[in-house]
């Protein structure tokens, strides 16, 4: 799967793709216990400055994520109970990635493998979850994210 394949699945240009990935990633976070939802907070934030400023690279967005333990989201799904819950960790975990992904692609750098974990745990499976249960648009699928928080 590469880039251009993964923007296809929500039909959108890139820029685009990114501003609504984050602001769903703000949305889902909300539905997290306490200390996720700072580390996905902090990790939405710096991803929201380094994208809209262009003042951070591929290097400074993964060193991030490695400080902050971003990725240990990624594993405390089996720790949660409620499927909203395993959600929202899914699609702030795979929005930060997405913006890694895009970044190293736009400077020309390989992708980090752990980074690739996207392709499996979040960006396409969350598309096609959503697809699956009757989501055909971007809309849809935000309202989707909203709906799961009352």
């Amino acid at each position: 799967m590469n880039l251009e394949k993964a923007l296809e699945e929500i039909g959108e240009s890139k820029t685009k793709s990114i501003f609504f990935l984050l602001e769903i990633a703000k949305i889902a976070a909300k539905l997290l216990p306490a200390g996720s939802q700072i580390i996905a907070n902090e990790a939405i934030l710096f991803a929201s400055n380094a994208f809209v400023r262009g003042s951070f690279g591929s290097k400074e967005l993964y060193d991030f994520a490695n400080q902050t333990n971003i990725r240990s989201l990624a594993f405390e799904e089996e720790y949660l109970q409620s499927s909203s819950e395993k959600a929202a960790i899914a699609i702030v975990v795979m929005a930060y990635y997405f913006l890694i992904w895009i970044t190293s692609e736009s400077e020309g750098q390989s992708v980090p493998e752990d980074v690739e974990l996207i392709q499996d745990f979040g960006f396409i499976g969350v598309v096609k979850y959503a697809r699956s249960n009757g989501v055909v648009d971007n809309k849809s699928l935000m309202s989707l994210i909203i709906s799961m928080q009352e």
